[in-house]
């Protein structure tokens, strides 16, 4: 071969990594390759997440129908409100009870029983929890009003006495400020005091651990892992549940309850606000209940500075009992039982 022939030919092969018109190199082929598969991966999670959502909303929904088939229900602002009244008979301020943290109606069952012997009672599901649907009232100055539309819903046109129990505290307060001619006494149980806990939504305080539980159960709900554990646990479980217990725990199962309570938990600062900035008790009589936190006496000021808001106010320790019995203890709720009681005679 000619030498130039040979130098040409050459030249071509020593330029041909860098040409146009070359091949692949092995990174870029493992780079697609590795698209590919990701690609693969991300679409089969979609599905799943798709699957597993659309099997729970199925499963929610006929829990729903099959749970709530007796119970009673009210249309305000284009939501269900599901409520229940005992002691319909009986004379005096209807008693409205407002549900704690995670709450539903159910909680207030055994002392809603006791009440309803001697006066009218209300529970109901607030702010989208329980088997609420379609409301979109969060903060306690939303729910307040919420509860006012409730309340002229149930046709109930005299003065109630209220009660507020840890974080629904709130709820009451706003309410006395913001309805006052519909608020005939209050009575608050361990509750929750904004002067106290000083807590936004990133302010440190008791209220900021909820964010990792609230973000748990919201996806576990959305995707019905937590219904799936359920299921399983029930299965290895010997009895039969009770109607009660059994709504208790579908309502725990719900995402619509979850989503809701991270929209309350979102509206903190609101509330802490609306509460700091709602007007005096004045005439509303006022009995409140707590224990006595070790914190320097700093709650018990906070409370006292509360009752000094009301004409009428009694402060009364909290028997000694754990914050998640405190509806079921019979001491801790003859207590609850009796300030109601006495706040209704004030009130007659």
């Amino acid at each position: 071969m000619p030498l130039g022939i040979r130098d040409s030919v050459g030249s071509q092969r020593r330029m041909a990594p860098n040409s146009k018109f070359a091949g692949p190199t092995k990174s870029a082929v493992r780079f697609k390759a590795v698209r590919r598969v990701a690609r693969r991966v991300a679409l089969t999670v979609l599905v799943l997440v798709l699957s597993t959502s659309l099997i729970e909303h199925y499963l929610e929904g006929r829990a729903f129908r099959r749970l709530t088939a007796s119970e009673t229900f009210v249309p305000v602002r284009g939501s269900q409100i599901r409520y229940r009244t005992l002691g319909t008979t009986q004379t005096g301020s209807t008693v409205v009870f407002i549900n704690g943290l995670v709450g539903s109606l159910e909680q207030w069952d055994l002392v809603q029983r006791d009440v309803a012997d001697f006066a009218p009672t209300v529970t109901y599901d607030r702010g989208g929890f329980g088997f609420s649907q379609g409301s979109s009232a969060h903060s306690a100055r939303d729910q307040a009003d919420e509860l006012s539309a409730v309340l002229t819903a149930l046709n109930v046109d005299q003065p109630v006495v209220l009660v507020g129990f840890s974080y629904s505290a709130s709820i009451a307060r706003i309410f006395v400020s913001r309805h006052h001619e519909q608020v005939a006494g209050v009575v608050l149980y361990a509750p929750y005091l904004a002067e106290y806990e000083g807590t936004g939504l990133f302010e440190p305080g008791p209220l900021r651990r909820y964010a990792r539980l609230l973000t748990n159960e919201t996806v576990t709900t959305f995707l019905g892992v937590r219904r799936a554990i359920a299921t399983v646990r029930q299965w290895r479980s010997a009895g039969d549940k009770s109607p009660l217990d059994e709504r208790v725990d579908e309502i725990l199962l719900r995402f619509p309850s979850w989503w809701a309570l991270d929209h309350e938990w979102a509206s903190t600062s609101e509330t802490r606000k609306d509460v700091l900035e709602a007007s005096p008790l004045g005439d509303t009589p006022l009995i409140a209940i707590a224990g006595s936190p070790r914190d320097g006496g700093k709650y018990r000021s906070a409370l006292e500075r509360l009752g000094s808001q009301s004409r009428h106010a009694s402060l009364r320790a909290l028997p000694p009992t754990d914050h998640g019995e405190l509806l079921t203890d019979e001491k801790a709720r003859g207590a609850l039982v009796e300030a109601i009681g006495d706040v209704g005679a004030w009130t007659r």
